[in-house]
C-alpha cells in the first residue's frame, strides 16, 4: 500500500507532472481557433461522449470508494491505470463539453453570470491551491464519518477555504502581476 501512496501523493497529484491536462487544453484551443469547422461540427457528439465518460467515471469512483478502495490498492495494474489516466480522462471529458458551450454568452440569471465570472477569474489559483489545501484538510481537519450532513459540512468547509485562499491569491498576486504585465507590454 505504501508504494501506491507514494506514487499517488508524490507524482500524480503534483502540478508539474500534470502537463498532460494542460496539453489537452492547448489542443482544444488550437482546434477551436484553427479547425473551428471540426469544433462546431462535432460539438453534440463530443458532448454526448463526454457525458457518457462523466457518468462512467463517477460510477467507477463510487465503486472504488464503496469498496474502501480495496480493489484499487490490491491490483497494481488497476492502480496505475487509474492513477495515470483518471485525471487525463477528466481533462478529455471537460474538453468534450467546450465546443457545446463555446458559443454560450450569458445566463438569463445575473447571479449565475457573477458566480461563473468569479470562478473563471480564480480558476488558475483554484488549480494550484487544490492539492495543498486538500492535503492540509485530509491530514488535520477531515474526520471520516458515515454521517452525511457532517460529510457535506466538511466538503463545504474545504471548498470555502479553497475559494477564500484562491481569491486572495488572485487579488494580491495574480491581478497585481497582470496589471504590471499590461503596463510593460503597452
Amino acid at each position: 500500500s505504501n508504494q501506491f501512496y507514494n506514487f499517488d501523493e508524490y507524482f500524480r497529484k503534483i502540478v508539474a507532472f500534470r502537463f498532460d491536462s494542460i496539453a489537452i487544453g492547448i489542443l482544444g484551443f488550437w482546434v477551436s481557433n484553427y479547425k473551428d469547422e471540426i469544433w462546431l461540427k462535432y460539438k453534440s457528439n463530443l458532448s454526448i461522449v463526454s457525458l457518457f465518460l462523466f457518468v462512467l467515471s463517477i460510477f467507477i469512483f463510487w465503486f472504488l470508494y464503496k469498496n474502501n478502495y480495496k480493489l484499487y490498492f490490491s491490483d497494481i495494474l488497476l492502480y496505475k491505470l487509474t492513477a495515470i489516466f483518471y485525471t487525463l480522462i477528466w481533462a478529455v471529458i471537460i474538453l468534450g463539453f467546450f465546443p457545446f458551450f463555446s458559443n454560450f454568452k450569458k445566463f438569463n440569471c445575473n447571479t449565475f453570470n457573477i458566480i461563473f465570472s468569479f470562478i473563471s477569474k480564480i480558476s488558475y489559483s483554484l488549480y494550484l491551491c487544490n492539492l495543498p489545501v486538500l492535503i492540509l484538510f485530509k491530514r488535520h481537519f477531515f474526520v471520516e464519518s458515515n454521517d452525511i450532513p457532517y460529510s457535506i459540512f466538511q466538503l463545504f468547509a474545504y471548498y470555502g477555504v479553497l475559494i477564500l485562499i484562491s481569491s486572495l491569491i488572485y487579488k494580491y498576486y495574480e491581478k497585481v502581476f497582470m496589471s504590471m504585465r499590461k503596463k510593460i507590454i503597452v
